[in-house]
């Protein structure tokens, strides 16, 4: 373990500082560590050719260049390796280098070095909604809060720079953490279920190989903390509820149902409710609150709990959970005719997000369009809620079609199951065979199989019943 006073002052003056991986983050820190005075090594599996675009981003630093073929001799005799989420961490190399070099990930250069109190949440689903509302309540608050991390800017040298008595809410993934040697100020941890245990893609072959190691990732945002610090934990998740134990500064709870855990932020009897030094405080209306979904109402309780943590007033959050409007591809309402509502919750990429959306809609009838790429998702805990639910048509796409078909099959779902070559194909039916009712984008997969992205599937999705809705 690394004390926080060592990567505070660490000199880069001199050093050979290498870049493995050239994502957003080792691009957004090259220039700060150039005028650092480091001796900078860019390194990548991938061509030159294929990073001919990021390259251009550093066209006005010295840098030696490691690409394709040379990348490893690009790392032997760094002194310091700042690793890309994206890079796996099961490389044979890293045991050579954990011997003669530090190990660094991106993201703790700016949790270590910026005077801006930094707020950071993770977990397995929910995370961009809690960190974009979060961000929501304090600006509402009219404090100094920006975004960062896997979502918003990620302006390095603006953000260092930021002074006391400003904010920075990041969300972090488990590839950020399993590297990290630093603590947010405060660490969000919603529900913990399995994901990421195989590889997304080819150009993507990140994963964790254990359910227990994806677990360990995500406890590390606790692991660095101090007295002075905040954990607030989920209260819903037996797992990061027992992680309270070892917490080592303030805890707080959250649920979205009533708790009796103190200090903690929860819903009874319709309405968010704060208990927090003795005190029992009723805020605003869980109906005044625009998301679908019980687990946005946990997510919504996180956000409450930092909030109050900052003394943000009772009046600023009420304004704050009134006005938020939510994300994208997010169970988003899209589309509507007579019969049927279309709802894109395209970043549903595992099960359990996918069981959240089912239960948000458990007493309508649902068309749900499932399936994708493979992160080696367990189907059997969906296939059984699809069975007990409102579910009545199930379409299913993508490279798990067949895997989904015989799970669901094997569990006993009752369901119409077609599976459709495409998207459009997938919508179609679903219009053909639910008379009323839910039309349900939320796969349980990724989405590099047939699109670019998460984000392309839910906006195909919401052209193509636009189109049929117009």
């Amino acid at each position: 373990m690394l004390p926080r006073e060592v990567l505070k002052n660490l000199n880069f003056a001199g050093k050979e500082v290498a870049l493995f991986g050239l994502g957003l983050e080792n691009l957004m820190i090259a220039h700060y560590l150039f005028k650092q005075g480091a001796h900078l090594r860019l390194v990548d599996q991938q061509d030159a050719a294929r990073l001919e675009e990021k390259l251009k981003k550093l066209s006005n630093i010295t840098y030696k260049s490691f690409f394709g073929k040379k990348w490893q001799k690009g790392l032997l005799d760094a002194e310091i390796v700042f690793v890309a989420p994206g890079v796996p961490s099961n490389l044979a190399i890293f045991l050579k280098l954990k011997k003669k070099a530090l190990i660094l990930e991106p993201i703790e250069l700016l949790l270590n070095r910026t005077k801006a109190t930094t707020i950071a949440v993770t977990g397995t689903k929910g995370k961009s909604t809690t960190v974009s509302l979060i961000y929501h309540l304090l600006k509402t608050a009219g404090k100094k809060v920006y975004l960062a991390g896997n979502i918003g800017s990620f302006d390095f040298e603006r953000l260092i720079n930021l002074r006391k008595g400003s904010f920075i809410v990041l969300e972090l993934s488990s590839f950020q953490l399993e590297k990290i040697h630093t603590s947010p100020k405060v660490s969000v941890v919603l529900p913990v279920t399995a994901d990421h245990l195989a590889p997304l893609s080819k150009t993507n072959p990140n994963f964790h190989p254990s359910l227990t190691a994806y677990r360990k990732a995500k406890k590390r945002i606790l692991a660095f903390q101090d007295r002075n610090d905040l954990a607030v934990l989920s209260a819903d998740s037996p797992v990061v509820r027992s992680w309270a134990k070892t917490a080592k500064g303030q805890v707080i709870y959250f649920s979205s149902s009533k708790i009796y855990l103190r200090p903690g932020v929860y819903v009874d009897d319709g309405f968010f409710v704060s208990r927090l030094n003795k005190n029992v405080q009723r805020l605003a209306s869980v109906k005044s609150f625009k998301l679908f979904g019980k687990h946005n109402l946990a997510n919504a309780a996180a956000a409450i709990a930092v909030a109050k943590y900052f003394g943000v007033k009772r009046k600023d959050i009420i304004k704050g959970l009134e006005s938020f409007v939510g994300l994208p591809h997010r169970l988003q309402k899209v589309a509507e005719d007579e019969k049927r509502i279309y709802i894109d919750d395209s970043l549903a990429t595992n099960p359990s997000a996918t069981i959240a959306a089912i239960q948000t809609f458990a007493n309508q009838p649902t068309c749900l369009i499932l399936g994708g790429s493979s992160k080696g998702a367990d189907f059997s805990q969906l296939a059984r809620e699809i069975k007990e639910s409102q579910v009545k048509v199930i379409a299913l796409i993508g490279s798990e079609r067949e895997r989904l078909f015989r799970v669901l099959r094997k569990a006993g779902v009752q369901a119409l199951l077609y599976k459709a070559e495409n998207l459009k194909k997938a919508v179609t039916y679903c219009q053909q065979n639910l008379k009323e009712g839910i039309v349900l984008l939320s796969p349980a997969c990724a989405s590099l199989d047939q699109f670019a992205s998460a984000y392309e599937r839910g906006e195909v999705f919401q052209r193509l019943v636009k189109d049929e809705t117009a």
